[in-house]
């Protein structure tokens, strides 16, 4: 039986150019922003990142011009991976920024289980 186990996070920008992408997907989720109107939220969204993103993007400068949470967390995977014969594969996806989950997720539809860990 293949199983995976699957890290998940909400995620970071990966690059400078990330930063709206991770701004305008955290900001147009329904948990994020508790607006059941759809074109209310996503014009919010709209605002907030726009608003945002100047600082939020020298904010990223300051730490190297990206998060370091995907090269953390592929660093844990690793470390799962060595202390375990459980899990065939860990990996890991994010909610907001590549890796996304849906296409993390194609690479295991072949597998018999798979193990989500936010």
């Amino acid at each position: 039986m293949k199983k995976a186990l699957l890290l998940l996070n909400m995620g970071g920008a990966n690059s400078l150019d990330d930063v709206e992408i991770f701004l305008t997907n955290m900001f147009n989720d329904p948990y994020i922003l508790g607006i059941k109107n759809k074109f209310l939220r996503k014009f919010v969204a709209f605002m907030i990142t726009k608003g945002r993103l100047k600082t939020a993007k020298h904010n990223y400068e300051q730490i190297g011009g990206k998060s370091p949470l995907c090269e953390l967390t592929a660093k844990l995977c690793e470390k799962i991976s060595s202390l375990q014969n459980e899990f065939e594969a860990v990996d890991f996806a994010m909610n907001y920024t590549s890796p996304f989950v849906k296409d993390v997720l194609k690479k295991y539809e072949k597998f018999d289980e798979i193990v989500l860990l936010p």
